[in-house]
């Protein structure tokens, strides 16, 4: 690729031939399965193809070059659309592939947002429980207290009783004497 063929071609981003984006890769193809007799098991065939943009782009800018520098104008305009189209392509599925990423990282922050919630859920939740727990339990301690106030009073009418039947025997024998 000489840089008077790429001025040539001046629809083609000059930044993905500076950044390496014209590459041979493999994509996974359409997968697709394949039933095979083996233990009566069916078994999941995957292909693997070169992306054909990136195939396609490279053959056109080659094309162009060579129609170029042949002086075949209708070749050159022909593998000019190619490459163009191919670039097209190539930008729908990078932006494809972006949005795809984007989708999951908001798909991420929502389940990271939504265990935060359930979390903080299960902390208020945790501190009623224990909340409602120290009224219960200060609830039965004032019932303690009462009873034992009610037991004391009990205890005090009974001595009060005693004091009183000790004080009117000891009266009865005052005026016996």
């Amino acid at each position: 690729m000489t840089t008077d063929a790429s001025s040539s071609f001046p629809f083609c981003p000059e930044r993905w031939l500076s950044k390496g984006i014209w590459k041979e890769r493999e994509i996974p193809a359409a997968t697709t399965a394949t039933a095979t007799k083996k233990k009566k098991k069916t078994e999941t065939k995957k292909t693997t193809t070169t992306t054909m943009t990136t195939g396609r782009a490279l053959e056109a800018f080659d094309e162009g070059v060579a129609a170029a520098a042949a002086g075949d104008e209708r070749a050159r305009r022909r593998a000019r659309r190619a490459l163009v189209r191919a670039c097209e392509e190539e930008e729908r599925r990078i932006g494809r592939e972006e949005e795809r990423i984007e989708r999951r990282r908001d798909r991420e922050e929502a389940e990271e947002e939504a265990a935060a919630a359930a979390a903080d859920v299960a902390v208020v939740r945790a501190r009623e429980i224990a909340v409602a727990n120290r009224e219960a339990a200060v609830e039965r301690r004032k019932e303690v207290v009462t009873e034992r106030e009610d037991a004391v009073a009990v205890e005090m009418a009974a001595l009060h009783q005693e004091q009183m039947a000790a004080g009117g025997e000891e009266q009865s024998r005052g005026e016996e004497e």
